[in-house]
């Protein structure tokens, strides 16, 4: 997932190509400098929700235009541009490569535990899946009362719409690839 700027880079671009404009008449219809569009299309500044109104505005098209990531064939994904979720724990951390997205029904995420550190998860919603590869390090995972032991490269899959616990019982890394399904609810 990028981050916003480089989705409003790729899309200001993109949109100038298209329309055969130059950076001088964008500036023109927007108001807002070529030095600036510039660094925007560059993806070298974070522009201001008040300059976005600007060239949306100025150049008539929604603002949805310029912030939503456009969908393609092919998402490669770098974990130096991700922005790791806030756990309130510092000996985990969880990236989050593939984030929940409705039209696919799942997210995909990397965890990233010190030794002995321990991640409670309230459960997901009713009827959805968990599916944990260990990567590096030995995950111990309590489901319904039960502890089980996943060694790295092993993997598991359980119901996790209750309340489980991740533990790392090691002194070393441990680190896993989580994936969630989360089935329609039926009303």
């Amino acid at each position: 997932m990028k981050q916003i700027h480089e989705v409003v880079a790729q899309n200001l671009a993109a949109y100038r190509a298209k329309q055969h404009m130059s950076l001088d008449k964008v500036s023109k219809l927007t108001g807002v400098s070529k030095t600036m569009l510039s660094q925007i299309e560059k993806a070298e500044s974070n522009p201001t929700i008040t300059v976005l109104w600007k060239i949306s505005s100025g150049l008539r098209i929604p603002l949805s235009a310029l912030t939503s990531e456009v969908e393609t064939k092919v998402d490669h994904i770098r974990r130096e541009y991700l922005t790791p979720i806030d756990t309130g724990n510092e000996a985990i951390t969880i990236y989050p490569y593939f984030p929940f997205d409705t039209k696919r029904g799942f997210e995909l995420f990397v965890m990233e535990f010190d030794g002995k550190a321990t991640f409670l998860s309230e459960g997901h919603y009713q009827q959805s899946e968990e599916y944990i590869l260990v990567n590096e390090g030995e995950l111990q995972l309590l489901i319904d009362r039960e502890w089980h032991v996943i060694r790295e490269g092993e993997a598991i899959r359980f119901q996790s719409d209750a309340a489980h616990t991740y533990k790392n019982a090691t002194n070393t890394r441990l680190s896993l690839t989580v994936t969630v399904f989360y089935q329609e609810k039926n009303d």
